[in-house]
C-alpha cells in the first residue's frame, strides 16, 4: 500500500519483520485450497472463469432482488454526487483515452 494512503488511514508506515509474516499468512490461501489447485491440470491452474473451478472451490453469494440490494450494487448509489454519464460517445472517448492502443 502506498505510504501516503497508509498515513491517511492511520496505519503504521513501517512493519516489523514479524508483522510481515502475519500479513503473508493472512493473505496466503489455506492448505486445502493449495492442495486442490495442485490437483488441477496446468491449463486450469493458470486461471480462468469461475465456471472452470471445481464446484467445491466456487464461492459466491446470491442476493435477493430488492431495493436494498439494487442500491448495494449501484455505482451511482454508492458514489453519490459523482457524475454519471450515460452518453455512448463519451464512453467511447473515455475508453480511447484509457486504452490508446486498443
Amino acid at each position: 500500500m502506498e505510504t501516503a494512503a497508509r498515513a491517511r488511514l492511520g496505519l503504521p508506515l513501517e512493519l516489523a519483520d514479524d508483522e510481515f509474516a502475519g500479513v503473508e499468512e493472512r493473505l496466503s490461501p489455506p492448505p486445502s485450497l493449495r492442495a486442490a489447485l495442485e490437483d488441477l491440470p496446468p491449463h486450469e491452474r493458470r486461471g480462468g472463469a469461475m465456471t472452470d473451478l471445481p464446484p467445491t472451490l466456487r464461492r459466491y453469494e446470491k442476493l435477493p432482488v430488492s431495493a436494498q440490494t439494487r442500491r448495494l450494487l449501484s455505482i451511482a448509489a454508492q458514489h453519490r454526487g459523482a457524475p454519471v454519464v450515460r452518453d455512448a460517445a463519451a464512453y467511447r472517448e473515455a475508453i480511447a483515452m484509457l486504452f490508446p492502443n486498443g
